[in-house]
């Protein structure tokens, strides 16, 4: 075998080894999101209660593609960003919801929690203080990250049981999300 025919060789050797290992890690993370038992697409077409700004426990909003269907209460309703992670071996998401009711007080912000139980995908909590500057929500370490840019909102995110965790990101028990 000629010098130049190793060469070529082992060019694509080294092509096909790299090709099978980014195939290999793509599938891999594919397969941790839905090893989960939950997906992105799941969480963006749920029925989701925001809190009640008035009286009552809260109201509902039916998303599709993460945009809510406008109702009798809300006007409009997008799920900004969705994270999906395991609480020790239980799956579980968040998911940074903004709304709008009809009689126009206002945007709100809320961070849901949602849990898989037996195939079905239940709201277990709801985070509402201070967020609307999230651009980001992350899941790890059986907390919620969010990426606040605001100060005062940071801050008042820590005097609600956040942590700040540097550059923005603070963390939050899912035991300060309420039911």
């Amino acid at each position: 075998m000629t010098c130049r025919k190793r060469e070529n060789c082992r060019s694509a050797i080294i092509c096909t080894l790299l090709f099978t290992s980014t195939v290999t890690t793509a599938l891999a993370s594919s397969t941790v999101a839905t090893a989960a038992g939950l997906t992105t697409d799941q969480i963006k077409n749920l029925k989701v209660r925001v809190p009640s700004m008035g009286e009552g426990p809260g109201d509902w909003i039916q998303f599709r593609h993460g945009n809510g269907i406008k109702n009798k209460v809300v006007g409009w309703a997008k799920m900004k960003s969705v994270a999906i992670g395991l609480n020790g071996k239980r799956p579980v998401a968040v998911s940074h919801v903004t709304w709008q009711g009809i009689e126009g007080s206002g945007y709100w912000n809320s961070l849901i929690l949602f849990k898989e139980s037996n195939g079905k995908i239940k709201q277990t909590g709801t985070y509402t203080p201070m967020i609307s500057t999230a651009d980001k929500v992350d899941f790890r370490k059986g907390r919620v990250f969010v990426h606040l840019s605001d100060p005062e909102e940071i801050g008042y995110a820590k005097g609600n049981g956040g942590k700040v965790e540097g550059k923005g990101w603070v963390s939050i028990p899912t035991s300060a999300f309420r039911e």
